[in-house]
């Protein structure tokens, strides 16, 4: 099966960005995300309160991150109060 079938959006925007990375902002070690990949729901692979992390890391590294598809109920919260 491709990867586009077997994955979500979101969990191929963690894929896209790089475990590695994500591991190294987050202090967590590889295996930790992809445990989080794997085990947590399919449209947020990330818990929570490591995204400011990775949101930091990714503009210290200047790479774009698709908020959207990694935290979809955060970005609505803030959309609805903006």
């Amino acid at each position: 099966m491709s990867p586009e079938g077997k994955y979500s959006p979101a969990q191929r925007e963690v894929l896209r960005i790089g475990t590695t990375k994500i591991a190294y902002w987050t202090g967590r070690s590889e295996s930790a995300v992809y445990k989080w990949l794997t085990r947590r729901p399919a449209v947020s692979p990330i818990p929570p309160e490591h995204l400011p992390a990775v949101v930091a890391g990714a503009r210290a590294d200047g790479l774009e991150i698709n908020l959207e598809l990694l935290w979809p109920d955060g970005v609505r919260v803030l959309g609805a109060a903006a």
